[in-house]
């Protein structure tokens, strides 16, 4: 039976205020853009928060005065450069929620993530006496407590210690029917003179039953969490956004589906399996001491054989390449379900989601594929026959959609997988690792020939099959003429073969079929279809 899948987290953009290192200028609209007075002026820091159902996925602003004030505010697409970093800011007052018309950071940004720092939770569980399902402090503060530890292992060096500083309790009444900041407001108002970002993260627990349409959210940089869904899925994933971590979005056929990235903790959780280990982007996203220590760097153009150890062990955990072209950054890691993984969805007996695109995503144990963007981090799938691979398993192979990167899985076990990456192809290369765009299935070309009445006809077949390597044999296809009797046909090493009939033809239109029933061990099957038209 397929695991279901019920918890989909608030959406965010990749966050400026931990990306950027330079002050920037003020910035202000046009005069055609600007809104009309009444206006005002003042200081705090704008915060991204992201609020989503999985069919509605939204995001708002919220102004974080200097007096601990939290107010919601729309944020033109011009000025969202400004969130994150302290400001003076100018606010159209004219509506219900202010506009943002001016913003001036007030100091130079710097990567935070690059200091390894101890960070502190401070607890807040709200008590309503309206509720049937308000969460206990005790409940809370463990929970919190599975999230300090698991993000303490994830930090790799980068977070040297992370505690519950204080945690308490305050009683309100119908608490799910009041704002969100308001209710940030409250809680932050528990612990006056806490400054709320990185090192600390004011985490509010709201009773279980509130029917919000989401189980968590919180602010980019802002170290503001709410927790509808008390548990370490949901509260690990938030912190992650609160380190300047967006979601993990899973990659089929050229699109992207949000959530669906769902091996380590940002994208979607299944039931209350445990999140799996931070991705290998992320971790370089966060400057991570140790992640760095066991990653290896490769040159672009060239063929390399690396063997991987999986997530969590090993001296080499990971591999990345970046395109010098595009300048992307490819990741290779190895998702074997074992140690830090082993309670994960992916490390079940069957860890199968139906897909966004339709059809089964099937999350068993491989390689993982990745590459940040700016929507955040992207798995790669690999297509075999009717299934959608979240991890590229042994024998198979992963291309980039601009066929200028391949991987081949060369051999696994139960700790390490041994990988062929191939790097600098052109896009316009013939050999089947630039051909396949991604896709694991062998292509059939049938190319028929010109062929007159009282002539043999000819037919050219070229199969394509990535699983081939250089020492290896191609499977032998067979040719039906018209829905004759199948025949064999005997490729060369290069995968060709022109097939020859055995006597001349009359004139007419036939159709032809090539079936290639793909090696020994694959499940790879493929067609090629073509018709020989007698002429004159």
């Amino acid at each position: 039976m397929t695991p279901y899948y019920r918890r989909m987290r608030p959406r965010r953009t990749l966050p400026v205020a931990l990306a950027l290192a330079v002050a920037l200028p003020w910035t202000a609209l046009s005069a055609a853009d600007a809104a009309t007075p009444p206006t005002t002026t003042t200081t705090g820091t704008l915060l991204e928060v992201a609020i989503d159902d999985h069919d509605a996925p939204t995001s708002t602003w919220v102004l974080e005065g200097d007096d601990g004030s939290l107010t919601e505010v729309k944020v033109p697409t011009s000025l969202r450069g400004a969130v994150g970093a302290p400001a003076t800011v100018t606010l159209d007052t004219s509506t219900a929620t202010p506009t943002v018309t001016a913003a001036r950071p007030s100091t130079t940004l710097t990567p935070q993530v690059s200091r390894p720092t101890a960070l502190h939770a401070y607890v807040v569980d709200i008590v309503d006496p309206t509720s049937s399902d308000t969460t206990t402090l005790a409940k809370a503060t463990a929970t919190t407590k599975s999230m300090e530890s698991y993000w303490v292992r994830e930090g790799k060096g980068g977070i040297t210690s992370f505690d519950t500083t204080k945690a308490i309790s305050f009683t309100q009444a119908n608490a799910c029917d009041m704002n969100v900041y308001e209710l940030w407001a409250k809680a932050a108002a528990k612990f006056p003179g806490v400054a709320w970002g990185w090192a600390n993260h004011l985490v509010v627990y709201l009773p279980s039953d509130c029917a919000y349409g989401w189980t968590g959210l919180a602010t980019i940089g802002g170290g503001y969490m709410m927790i509808v869904a008390p548990d370490l899925p949901t509260t690990a994933h938030e912190l992650g956004h609160n380190l300047g971590l967006a979601h993990s979005n899973l990659e089929i056929k050229g699109k992207t589906y949000e959530y669906f990235g769902a091996f380590g903790p940002m994208g979607f959780s299944v039931n209350d399996y445990a999140p799996g280990t931070l991705d290998a982007a992320y971790q370089e996203q966060l400057a991570l001491p140790k992640a760095a220590a066991a990653r290896r760097t490769l040159t672009w153009g060239s063929t390399t054989t690396v063997t991987i150890a999986a997530v969590g062990a090993g001296a080499v955990n990971s591999v990345k390449v970046t395109d010098p072209k595009t300048g992307t950054s490819w990741f290779f890691e190895y998702r074997a379900g074992r140690g830090p993984d082993a309670k994960t969805f992916y490390a079940t007996q069957y860890p199968f989601l139906y897909g966004p695109a339709g059809g089964l995503v099937d999350y068993r144990r491989g390689v993982q594929v990745s590459n940040l963007t700016s929507g955040g981090l992207i798995t790669h799938t690999t297509i075999a026959a009717d299934e959608t691979w979240a991890a590229t398993r042994k024998g198979e192979w992963f291309v980039d959609r601009g066929k200028r990167l391949a991987m081949k899985v060369v051999s696994t076990t139960a700790t390490a997988a041994t990988v062929q990456i191939v790097t600098g192809g052109t896009g316009a290369a013939t050999p089947p690792r630039w051909t396949r765009e991604g896709m694991a299935l062998p292509v059939v070309v049938v190319t028929p020939l010109a062929t007159k009445v009282g002539q043999k006809a000819r037919v050219n077949i070229r199969v394509i099959d990535a699983s081939v390597g250089s020492s290896e044999s191609y499977a032998v296809p067979r040719i039906t003429i018209d829905g004759g009797t199948p025949i064999n046909v005997k490729l060369d090493a290069n995968g060709r073969a022109t097939w020859t009939a055995s006597g001349p033809w009359a004139k007419g239109s036939y159709p032809v079929q090539v079936y290639y029933p793909g090696r020994a061990g694959q499940s790879l099957k493929a067609n090629g279809y073509a018709t020989v038209v007698v002429t004159p």
